[in-house]
């Protein structure tokens, strides 16, 4: 995960922290704090906790993910494999990237993610959040590891979660409320034609 509030707000992925129930968040510095979960959205695999502590803290900054560029440098940063604190390099390869129908616009990078990168920021040169790391491609689903095909949700996406979490405790989303009917029959009905003999005029 990542520091993005002073307040010791922190993004992370859904599926790191789903279905815990305590969690311990460990600092660059090396201190280790208890965490609360304050809000998530499964569908984007976004989660927000809060460190326990009145301390103030010092937040990554969100850059602007809509002028990310293909061909541009990133970093990600994560803990690989449980090893520590571990720094790759990539380019993004390629954007709005779909894994499902329910995440959609992700970035590809060929900067190495493995098991313990996800929650993690992929940075620009500046070291600005573009996006959280999220997924890898890999042919074996039993042991995945990198394939040089990454992804990581465009920090817009995130911070827009971010807000909401923190402001209402979950993302707001809106839907359009549409229910299916066989036309013909519909029809048939209100023009009165109750035994199908009469012919529906549309």
């Amino acid at each position: 995960g990542v520091i993005v509030s002073r307040e010791g707000h922190i993004v992370t992925n859904h599926h790191v922290i789903a279905g815990q129930q305590d969690i311990r968040i460990t600092t660059h510095a090396g201190r280790t704090y208890g965490a609360t979960m304050i809000g998530e959205d499964s569908l984007l695999d976004i989660a927000v906790i809060k460190i326990n502590s009145d301390e103030t803290f010092t937040p990554l900054k969100f850059g602007n993910s809509s002028s990310v560029e293909v061909g541009q440098i990133v970093f990600a940063i994560g803990n690989p494999f449980g090893l520590g604190e571990a720094v790759t390099q990539g380019i993004i390869s390629a954007k709005e990237r779909s894994l499902s129908d329910n995440q959609r616009d992700l970035f590809q990078t060929d900067a190495a993610i493995n098991p313990g990168n996800s929650g993690g920021p992929l940075v620009n040169l500046t070291g600005e959040i573009i996006g959280i790391n999220v997924a890898i491609f890999s042919v074996d689903k039993s042991n995945p590891s990198f394939q040089g095909v990454s992804f990581s949700i465009p920090s817009n996406e995130v911070k827009d979660t971010l807000e909401q979490i923190i402001k209402r405790g979950k993302p707001i989303r809106g839907f359009l409320g549409v229910r299916m009917r066989d036309l013909d029959t519909m029809v048939r009905r209100e023009l009165g034609y109750q035994d199908g003999s009469g012919s529906a005029i549309y």
